[in-house]
């Protein structure tokens, strides 16, 4: 059967709609966790020299990494965030104060 060489792929995970994505950066590849388009958390990275060398001999070591950070969600090895996370609760909790001057 062929390997997936995607670099993305969407899953489920308590209820919630996510997508673990393989992204780079510089001279590597980085694993993360994304939920609406935002990402929750970085978990892998691997060098984008070893990943090119191990497509010469058709292993899809990112597809790889990416199930294995799947598998680590569902065996809640990996944890993730809250919904929303740290960044959504602080800028919620910011309120702000409008006041609207009208010349006499």
């Amino acid at each position: 059967m062929p390997r997936r060489q995607s670099r993305f792929l969407p899953f489920s995970y308590a209820g919630r709609e996510l997508e673990a994505r393989a992204v780079p950066y510089g001279n590597y590849w980085q694993i993360w966790i994304y939920e609406n388009g935002r990402p929750l958390v970085g978990h892998a990275r691997i060098a984008t020299e070893t990943v090119r060398d191990a497509g010469h001999y058709k292993l899809d070591l990112l597809g790889d990494m990416i199930d294995t950070t799947i598998e680590e969600i569902h065996g809640r090895r990996l944890i993730l965030p809250l919904q929303g996370g740290a960044m959504a609760k602080k800028s919620a909790s910011k309120k702000t104060t409008s006041i609207k001057v009208t010349a006499a």
